[in-house]
């Protein structure tokens, strides 16, 4: 019996997904929540706003609330360091990946026989991961934030002064996201009850849930006494926490969607763990730790008034972990072991370097919303100014026209308006765009008493 080459698998399957999100990761196109989070770092970078003031790329929208600002922020500061070009938010998505697998494998290490390699290849086979991971949500580094807290609070069992930094990172979670970053919290308690269930625990499991909450309640108390963040705090808290509760942020998805994309996710996770000869008559208390914590994540978000699918990214490492802890750190056939080191050691390079190909051939191109940057590359060239008017919320291109062009958009009257219809009797017809949109145009006075002349 012989053990499957760690270094070997692990280069391979990483040069496979570098195969898989390569032609995302150079490309233009992002999911809109990406696109937008973007576009205010890039103001940020750019001298307007603050932390607590973050700005938008919407002149109507005085101030972006709908998340807390530090994930925002570090994305600002990665395009003051560097720039504010495109390919700067693709690098900075690059980055939070590895960190976001680096997570992953360093918790795995709570287990004795723990692989990398199973790890990033559940994570990287389910399409709510890769998804999520290479459109620059949030959910990113507020899953590292997590990852890193909870990491925090096992040591902690050993070395008390871990629970600091353990506060540290959930306090950074909630800066990130919001509420949902409280979530270590339970960690624990969790750790107590199932991995070291003990007398002498209780009293070491009380002391950090201690230290995190002293943490966020100090942090809350200095807030209070900063006008800037008690400003923010309410806006926050009356635009998006208690607009969602109150269903003024209308809901574009039930719980059904949640709780089907979290399905096809476990099943995917089961099916390929059994495949690499996962066996439930290894279920240890480590696996129980793991699936808790993940169960831990996801009930509060069923009920949550909004469900998108990209909440249960921070979920998924924890029930990876799980899985992981059921598959064998040995092969079942040693012969197959064997040609499987050699055929790894052989080819473990050739993948990356397809990858690499894929990066330098896909550079640049449109993506997916080939439509959109066109319309936004045509009005750019069109219009020659730095504000267009909005009659009708085309979210995703006007997002695109900030981003490529930084031309902002208002909802307000302007010599140039992006509608389906007809927007005033003064507007002449300019060009069709995508999707039934087109560009008018409101010709000046002196326009039409040059014309007349």
């Amino acid at each position: 019996m012989q053990r499957i080459s760690e270094p070997s698998a692990t280069l391979f399957l990483i040069g496979c997904l570098a195969c898989y999100l390569a032609p995302d990761l150079v490309s233009l196109s992002y999911a809109l929540d990406g696109l937008v989070y973007a576009n205010i770092a890039n103001l940020l970078a750019q001298g307007e706003g603050s932390f607590w003031y973050l700005p938008y790329y919407v002149t109507e929208v005085v101030r972006f609330v709908d998340h807390p600002p530090l994930g925002i922020y570090i994305q600002s500061l990665t395009m003051a360091v560097i720039n504010t070009d495109w390919w700067v938010d693709k690098l900075y998505t690059t980055i939070l990946i590895g960190l976001f697998f680096l997570g992953c494998f360093h918790l795995g290490r709570l287990h004795p026989t723990h692989q990398y390699w199973p790890v990033l290849l559940l994570l990287s086979l389910v399409p709510l991961s890769t998804y999520t991971l290479k459109n620059g949500f949030l959910e990113v580094p507020l899953s590292i934030a997590i990852m890193g807290s909870v990491w925090a609070v096992m040591k902690a069992y050993r070395k008390l002064w871990w629970a600091l930094l353990a506060s540290a990172l959930m306090i950074g979670a909630v800066m990130i996201k919001g509420p949902v970053g409280l979530f270590p919290l339970v960690a624990p308690m969790v750790y107590l009850v199932i991995v070291t269930p003990s007398k002498t625990n209780i009293v070491r499991a009380t002391s950090i849930t201690s230290i995190m909450g002293v943490g966020l309640l100090a942090c809350l108390g200095i807030g209070v006494l900063s006008a800037d963040i008690t400003s923010w705090l309410q806006h926050y808290l009356s635009g998006q926490v208690l607009d969602s509760i109150t269903g003024a942020r209308p809901a574009e998805h039930g719980r059904l969607y949640l709780l089907y994309h979290l399905f096809v996710s476990l099943a995917i996770i089961t099916i390929c763990a059994a495949l690499l000869g996962g066996r439930f008559s290894t279920f240890n208390k480590t696996t129980v730790f793991w699936l808790l914590l993940g169960l831990a994540f996801v009930i509060p978000l069923l009920l949550s008034a909004r469900q998108y699918r990209h909440y249960l990214l921070p979920a998924l490492p924890f029930f990876v972990l799980a899985a992981n802890s059921l598959i064998p750190a040995l092969s079942a056939n040693s012969r197959v072991s064997q040609v499987l080191n050699r055929m790894l050691k052989l080819t473990w390079w050739a993948p990356i370097t397809i990858g690499l190909v894929l990066a330098v051939y896909h550079w640049g191109k449109p993506g997916d919303h080939v439509d959109d940057l066109d319309d936004a590359q045509t009005i750019a060239s069109t219009v020659q100014q730095t504000t267009v008017g909005f009659c009708s919320p085309e979210l995703s291109l006007s997002a695109y026209l900030y981003r490529h062009h930084n031309i902002k958009t208002t909802h307000s009257n302007q010599a140039w308006v992006v509608c389906k219809h007809l927007p005033g009797p003064s507007f002449t017809h300019r060009l069709d765009l995508s999707d039934g949109v087109s560009l008018w145009h409101k010709p000046r006075t002196s326009d039409h008493t040059h014309n007349n002349n």
